[in-house]
Parts: C-alpha cells; sequence; structure tokens
C-alpha cells in the first residue's frame, strides 16, 4: 500500500513540482524453498520539497525501515532490525549541495554532507561501527572512521582516518593479524 499528496504547476518555461509525500511500503520476496510471496519487511517515509526541470530540487526526507534486506548475508543481518535513511540535499545550476545524508542501523551511523560542482568536489563523512557482530556470525571489534574529498577527479585529494578496536571477520588468516 502507499500513499501520498502531491502537486504539480505548470509553470510558462518549464515545470514546478512542490510535493510533501508519505509513503507506506510493504516489502515482498520470493521464498524459494516454499515458492511463496510473504510480507517481510515495512518501510515508511517522509520526503518533501521542490523539484522544477528548470531550477533542479530542494528535497529532505525520512525513511525508515524495519526488516529490510538485498540479498547479502552481511547486510541482511544488519537491516534485520530498525534502519533509517535521512537526506537534504539540493541541485541547481551550480552543482549539487549535500547538507546532510545520515544512516543508521543496528549498530552503525554514517554521515555524509558537502557539495558537487562542475568545477569540483568537497565532500566529507564519518563512519562508525560500534559493534561489527551486527553483520552475523564470526564478526566482532568495532570501527570508526572519517574522511574527505576536495577538488575534482582529475586533482582531487583524500584524507582518511580509521580506527579498528578487536576486529575479526570470520576467516582464521584475516583474524590472527
Amino acid at each position: 500500500m502507499a500513499s501520498g499528496h502531491a502537486t504539480l504547476v505548470y509553470k510558462a518555461k518549464g515545470y514546478n513540482l512542490s510535493a510533501v509525500t508519505s509513503l507506506d511500503v510493504a516489502c515482498y520476496f520470493k521464498k524459494q524453498a516454499t515458492n511463496t510471496t510473504a510480507p517481510t519487511a515495512l518501510m515508511l517515509g517522509l520526503v518533501g520539497g521542490t523539484a522544477s526541470r528548470m531550477t533542479g530540487y530542494d528535497l529532505a526526507g525520512t525513511l525508515e525501515g524495519n526488516g529490510l534486506g538485498v540479498g547479502v548475508p552481511q547486510v541482511d543481518t544488519l537491516l534485520a532490525g530498525s534502519s533509517t535513511v535521512k537526506f537534504d540535499a539540493k541541485r541547481d545550476e551550480t552543482g549539487t549541495a549535500l547538507r546532510a545524508v545520515s544512516v543508521r542501523a543496528a549498530s552503525l551511523s554514517a554521515d555524509l554532507s558537502g557539495s558537487l560542482a562542475p568545477t569540483g568536489a568537497n565532500l566529507s563523512g564519518t563512519l562508525a561501527f560500534t559493534d561489527l557482530s551486527a553483520l552475523g556470525p564470526g564478526y566482532r571489534g568495532s570501527l570508526t572512521a572519517s574522511g574527505s574529498f576536495q577538488g575534482t577527479m582529475a586533482s582531487g585529494q583524500i584524507t582518511t582516518t580509521a580506527q579498528g578496536r578487536d576486529i575479526a571477520v570470520g576467516q582464521p588468516q584475516a583474524d590472527a593479524l
């Protein structure tokens, strides 16, 4: 089921879309063992802002999930509980401004902000994974990291800092390091 509200206004030189939409979607997948379809997840969202064919968009929103999965065991284990994605972004003739993008799931939190433009990018982000066992059996420890990118793809600078503690990934050779 999905519900929402949107208003489309035609302007002389383009479309101007102004909307606040709420989304309530039940996600389904095909169970291979029984070959039946069963509800397995729920995603709720609220997105608002404006979009115009001529001038770009200015959008903010929150998506909340519970029991989501993508078919990758570690990611599915991480998303088995509640997860949230929040974003606030604007795109116009000067480029894209990521005012804030955040992801929260189990013991994971990640944040990104900055700008992308034809003249270059200025992005920074952080990652905190306080309990890697949220990925499943064999994983343990914690990881924190921060990083940034400034410049163009041809001439840019990447800066990163990361710290891990008691990390294990379920592979004896790697875990021994």
